[in-house]
């Protein structure tokens, strides 16, 4: 109801906006690193540099063995992983900015 008593009834849409601007991306890199036995730890080197050391990795382990894993020496080139103990398989990771 308006101001002045009547009933409002909504009208059709207005016309579409013009479209906005990009969203900022966000720089990513994956990849699969291959771990043996003897390897507690590997330098990891990204295909391409990332923008800055401000970015996230997340881990997965493809193998038999439950194992704790954790990145450390972060640059724009790559990091290091870190493994508990010394298990044959892969881990896939993804660095992402933040």
């Amino acid at each position: 109801m308006s101001s002045s008593g009547r009933v409002m009834s909504e009208g059709p849409p207005g016309p579409e906006g013009p479209e906005g601007p990009p969203g900022p991306a966000k720089a990513m890199r994956t990849g699969i690193v291959a771990m043996t036995i003897l390897q507690t730890s590997k330098v990891v080197t990204f295909s391409e540099p990332m923008p800055s050391v401000g970015y996230r990795v997340v881990l997965e382990a493809e193998m038999a063995t439950a194992v704790g894993m954790w990145p450390t020496a972060k640059t724009v080139n790559g990091f290091t992983l870190n493994l508990t103990l010394g298990v044959s398989g892969n881990v896939s990771y993804v660095a992402i900015e933040d």
